[in-house]
């Protein structure tokens, strides 16, 4: 199946590839830069006439790529309105032109600060940033395109080997390997639902495979882990002697409650998160001892 992945030169893009060259698939990797995991096109998706010229052809459409730094969407909302939702919508129309499907990586970050604990498909969702408001508004417009055929992949705060330095476990794990304080923006009360890179491909690949369409599914863990206690855990598994941090003020829309409700995955596909935390950053840890000089 020749499937084009949007923004596969990115951190879970690579990880998809590698799994989908491994499984025969033929995946092409729309995105800034090239790659050489397989066939590569260089292009931007807020390029109409590059969009289009990359749908056709493919069978499908996974489209990950985005402006994805919070604090960067934060600085330029401009861009990454003009990126997540203007991009997007050059996607369903080349989908809609070359009638494949679309399936839209989105995030659990747009249940934002709801009330409803364990958040699940159909919570209300109260996005507290401008990231997750571009996501959960690609959603709507994902859905009103009528003739569509779509899925939409609400990701957890997705960590492992090759993940970006921006991301919280990258810099609590160069902290710990260098003895140095943890840094945290606000109390570190806050929670999050970490998935394992090589589980939210499963989980995605599995969406592929079993044909369903037009749904919206969690591909997260219901693992709920304070900023506290993920520090703790990266440190005991680092050896890391340092008990120190440093607090910082909280940053703009900082979620303070993330509990993710995954049984409808499990029920559609079958598909259930194989890799705890603890296992998932003593791996991570092993490959940025082996790829990131200290």
């Amino acid at each position: 199946m020749r499937i084009l992945v949007t923004g596969g030169a990115g951190f879970i893009g690579r990880a998809l590839l590698v799994e989908m060259v491994e499984r025969g698939y033929k995946p092409v990797c729309f995105d800034l830069i090239e790659t050489s995991l397989c066939e590569s096109i260089v292009g931007d998706i807020t390029d109409q006439e590059a969009v289009f010229a990359a749908v056709e052809g493919v069978e499908a459409v996974l489209h990950l790529a985005a402006e994805a730094n919070i604090n960067d969407a934060h600085k330029h909302p401009a861009r990454c309105v003009a990126v997540n939702v203007g991009g997007t919508q050059n996607l369903i129309e080349a989908c809609l032109h070359y009638g494949v499907p679309l399936h839209f990586v989105s995030t659990c970050c747009v249940y934002g600060d709801t009330s409803e604990h364990p958040s699940n498909e159909y919570s209300i969702c109260v996005p507290t940033e401008i990231y997750a408001v571009t996501k959960l508004l690609s959603e709507y417009v994902i859905k009103e395109r009528h003739g569509l055929r779509y899925n939409i992949l609400r990701y957890g705060t997705t960590y492992g080997p090759g993940l970006r330095g921006a991301l919280a476990i990258y810099i609590f794990i160069n902290q710990a390997l260098m003895d140095l304080p943890a840094t945290i923006d606000g109390s570190g009360e806050q929670t999050r639902c970490y998935i394992y890179v090589d589980d939210v491909v499963a989980g995605t690949l599995k969406v592929l495979e079993n044909g369903v369409m037009n749904k919206t599914i969690n591909l997260s863990t219901n693992e709920e882990l304070s900023v506290l206690q993920t520090v703790e855990i990266i440190r005991e598994e680092t050896g890391s002697t340092n008990k120190e941090i440093e607090f910082y003020p909280d940053r703009p829309g900082q979620i303070m409650k993330e509990q993710i409700d995954i049984d409808y995955a499990w029920k559609l596909l079958g598909w259930w998160p194989k890799v705890d935390f603890r296992d998932g950053v003593r791996r991570t840890i092993s490959w940025y001892k082996e790829n990131v000089v200290i």
